[in-house]
């Protein structure tokens, strides 16, 4: 039986879908560790060392049965050499792209009127001098 089939079996059953959707963060987060400790070569034992937590810990994270915190996974992603990339929501990708796109011109611009602003202080403090 293919993955997908099951699913839409399983999916059948109301009670096993609303179980599901309530868990779903958690079981995209043990999809996402698990293959990157696999790609890595880890075995949990390995991983579990390298991010100084015990086995039993990254077995929980792998089933899903519970949502890890930003900090476990920080240590999980230093432990695999990678970083951990800011969770988004879903909101902010349905909308259209040029707010994204204006919030982010507005920080680079704020960032450049923060530094030009630092700039004309310090040249005035040495003209003044």
């Amino acid at each position: 039986m293919k993955t997908q089939d099951l699913k839409n079996e399983l999916f059948k059953d109301k009670g096993f879908k609303k179980y599901f959707e309530q868990n779903k963060l958690s079981y995209e987060i043990a999809t996402f560790v698990m293959e990157a400790r696999i790609s890595k070569g880890f075995s949990q034992e390995e991983l579990a060392k390298k991010a100084e937590t015990k086995q039993p810990s990254i077995a929980r994270l792998e089933r899903g049965s519970y949502l890890p915190s930003l900090r476990f996974l920080e240590k999980i992603a230093k432990a695999l050499d990678t970083e951990l990339i800011a969770p988004k929501f879903k909101l902010l990708e349905d909308k259209n792209k040029t707010a994204n796109i204006e919030i982010k011109h507005a920080l680079v611009f704020n960032h450049i009127i923060t530094k030009e602003s630092h700039l004309i202080e310090t040249k005035l403090k040495l003209t003044t001098i």
